[in-house]
């Protein structure tokens, strides 16, 4: 079975969940893609597929033949070494290859290279990279783009996407507003039987109908040639029927009554004040996170490395993986002294890595959007249906004649787009919601971990005499606490389990348990009663030999994370059940468990039988524990930031604090958003319930723009109302 490769692409142009749906549902049809998320919050898809079968450049031409398009950044690369047309094919050839180069251009007379590229795929240090690895240079400082991160490159499009929408909102409202005061003058009489006034609608209202409203256009046709409808069908269905309407009462007065009124200040209303939620959407969704920016800036500038024997600094993206050994996440150093060789950078690090994830958290989908996209498939349809109907039964039935007919049906289609947008097929405030919870979140945990590097721990790692054990780095801290002087060992051997030997100034040391000694033959003497003391008080006892003689006896203890014990009792308040899984000997759990108020203890549990803890608890009761194959089983799982990455990776939520207070700010915010999405939902449906029927039985007949006002207001409603989790107060 081929390796499976897992993308996430930058999507632009979509403008409603039908949209996500739409561009989901064909990506699943490509050979080789296993998974398909397309998240229209986030304005991104991932894909998982097989790299023998499709290429993410087939993906982009799909996506673009769909309608929509892929953010792309473009880089103007300076050469260096090139002395034939056959280097600049050489590079040219070789940059295409790359996953995620769109275009790639290396012109020799001007030495430059000009590549366009997908972000979130490939980076300028990627490029230069393979660049130098054909045998050729990369000028610094005057590339254009360099110093860009893939997200700012990505940042720049979604700007673009800004400013277009701001721009044709401009020029909407500059037109519509003289459009609807006429409109005004001539329902209330202030202008009777002035026709000219038409012609001016008439002139006002094209450009908002063809240039401000062409998106619509576009995107309705694109839908329905790819056999989709969505609200871009509906808003062109309404909007064009009051606009031809009123274009062939203008241009054709003799086939209408001598009182026909035209509806141009209806058809440019519903598409301007379309456009204000548009560009409002378009503003929230193009701003980077806050926590996403806040990780990037601890991203580091310059690294230190041994290159021929010799320490330097070189700037980041210089740094390359190296061959040799793979030396992975929890190896054992058993004996000797480690350098650590670079393997994953760039995209692949860990902060990366972590930032990746804050974007997923804030673009995954709740549990019912998979029913809601469902649904969108079939209610865009369905809502054409009722409005067809709505015309048919006004036009022939009550006899209404076309104008009523015409406009109540173009009532429904403006409430349904509502309908459409929101409770339905993408939960628009669920992903706006969690969207801004997660910043909230992630802002407070940036908050913390900041302080922590101020006050000197936590993401400042002390530098150790090559402490790698646990035990050994802090005895390496208390060492450098008091102010001993540390000598570099001449030969070193670690022994698993058990401690270390090693020859320092000349010396023999042993350093580790007393079984360790007994091994070595080193009596305890005096020392074993502090060993037996201090085991007694729940520590670690480590001896230490000098020459095959007892030096002296180190205790070592686990102490309590601040604000572990105010953290149990918020989680005892809120009435959970609290029961501590450990690996520890019983009367360190204890002990441990007396000093945070947790009653329950479950001591030396092995790491593969946590997992069957839990599942027996969750018989019961949900749980919240901290190891990776428990983290797995539970229902939430919660990691510490500061503790294994494959905890982090396995958990639900992490804190990057590493305060276990965050637990309770955790819940405290999930059910801040449940609640906020709940009055959302509640707000959207109770328009929805109340408008329709309004529509189809008549009562905005005189009016129908009045239903893209109250559309508009109630999109603003909702996205206000979720905002507001960003300024929640975490306790």
């Amino acid at each position: 079975m081929a390796d499976t490769k897992q993308i996430t692409l930058p999507i632009t142009g979509m403008t409603c969940a039908n949209c996500s749906a739409t561009i989901e549902r064909n990506l699943k049809k490509m050979p080789g893609v296993t998974e398909v998320a397309v998240n229209y919050a986030t304005e991104k898809a991932t894909v998982a597929f097989d790299p023998s079968q499709t290429t993410p450049t087939a993906m982009t031409s799909l996506i673009g033949d769909l309608g929509y398009g892929v953010a792309q950044g473009k880089l103007e690369l300076p050469i260096s070494g090139m002395t034939c047309a056959n280097c600049s094919s050489t590079i040219e050839r070789n940059l295409k290859k790359m996953p995620g180069v769109v275009n790639a251009n290396v012109n020799l007379a001007t030495e430059r290279a000009s590549v366009e590229f997908i972000p979130t795929l490939v980076n300028y240090g990627d490029i230069k990279a393979k660049i130098v690895d054909l045998g050729y240079g990369v000028i610094e400082g005057s590339a254009a783009g360099q110093g860009a991160g893939s997200r700012d490159v990505e940042a720049e499009a979604r700007d673009r996407e800004v400013q277009q929408q701001k721009r044709m909102l401009i020029i909407g409202v500059a037109l519509t507003l003289p459009i609807f005061i006429i409109g005004m003058a001539n329902m209330l009489g202030i202008l009777p039987h002035a026709a000219w006034s038409n012609w001016v609608m008439f002139l006002l209202a094209t450009p908002v109908q063809f240039y401000v409203g062409s998106q619509y256009y576009i995107g309705g046709y694109k839908a329905l040639k790819n056999g989709s409808a969505n609200m871009d069908v509906l808003i062109a269905l309404g909007s064009s029927a009051a606009y031809f309407y009123s274009v062939a009462v203008l241009f054709f007065p003799m086939l209408f009554p001598h009182d026909a009124v035209v509806y141009f200040e209806t058809s440019a209303l519903i598409i301007t004040l379309i456009k204000v939620g548009k560009y409002l959407e378009a503003v929230a969704k193009g701003r980077t996170s806050a926590a996403i920016k806040a990780l990037m800036g601890l991203q580091p500038k310059t690294a230190r490395v041994v290159r021929a024997g010799v320490e330097q600094d070189v700037p980041v993206e210089d740094v390359r993986p190296g061959e040799g050994s793979e030396v992975i996440g929890a190896t054992m150093n058993k004996s000797g002294m480690l350098t650590i060789q670079a393997t994953k950078v760039g995209a692949e690090s860990a902060l990366a890595q972590i930032i990746r994830l804050v974007e997923e958290a804030q673009g995954s989908k709740a549990p019912i959007q998979a029913l809601a996209d469902r649904v969108s498939g079939v209610f865009v349809p369905i809502v054409i249906g009722i409005a067809l109907l709505t015309f048919l039964y006004w036009f022939f039935l009550a006899d209404a004649g076309f104008t009523m007919a015409m406009v109540n049906m173009v009532a429904v289609l403006v409430i349904a787009w509502r309908a459409e947008r929101h409770p339905f097929p993408q939960l628009g405030s669920a992903g706006t919601s969690r969207e801004a919870a997660s910043r909230r979140a992630g802002q407070d945990g940036h908050d913390h971990a900041g302080q922590a590097r101020r006050d000197g721990h936590p993401g400042r790692w002390p530098r150790l005499n090559r402490a790698e054990h646990p035990l050994g780095e802090a005895i390496v801290n208390a060492a450098n606490e008091r102010g001993l002087k540390l000598s570099q060992p001449e030969s070193f051997d670690a022994i698993a389990g058990h401690g270390i030997r090693a020859t320092v100034d000349g010396r023999l040391l042993v350093v580790g348990t007393a079984r360790l000694m007994a091994n070595e033959g080193i009596a305890l003497g005096s020392a074993g009663a502090d060993v037996e003391r201090l085991q007694g008080e729940g520590k670690t006892a480590v001896l230490a030999a000098i020459d095959g003689e007892v030096a002296g006896v180190i205790g070592i203890a686990d102490t309590v994370k601040a604000g572990a014990a105010d953290a149990i009792a918020g989680l005892k308040q809120r009435g959970l059940q609290i029961v501590m899984l450990t690996g520890d000997n019983k009367r360190t759990a204890a002990t441990i468990a007396a000093q945070v108020g947790i009653d329950q203890v479950r001591a030396e549990v092995l790491p593969g039988d946590k997992a069957s803890e839990v599942k027996a608890i969750q018989e019961s009761e949900k749980t919240v524990v901290n190891d990776a194959p428990a983290l797995a089983q539970a229902d939430v799982g919660i990691a510490i930031g500061t503790g294994t990455d494959v905890a982090m990776e396995t958990a639900g939520v992490t804190l990057m604090s590493g305060d276990l207070r965050g637990v309770n700010k955790a819940i405290s915010l999930s059910k801040a958003v449940m609640r906020t999405i709940k009055q959302n939902l509640f707000w959207a449906f109770f328009y929805n319930v109340l408008l329709i029927p309004v529509a189809v039985v008549g009562l905005l007949h005189n009016a129908p723009w009045l239903a893209a006002a109250a559309m508009a207001f109630s999109s603003i409603f909702v996205v206000t109302n979720s905002l507001r989790l960003r300024g929640y107060k975490l306790g």
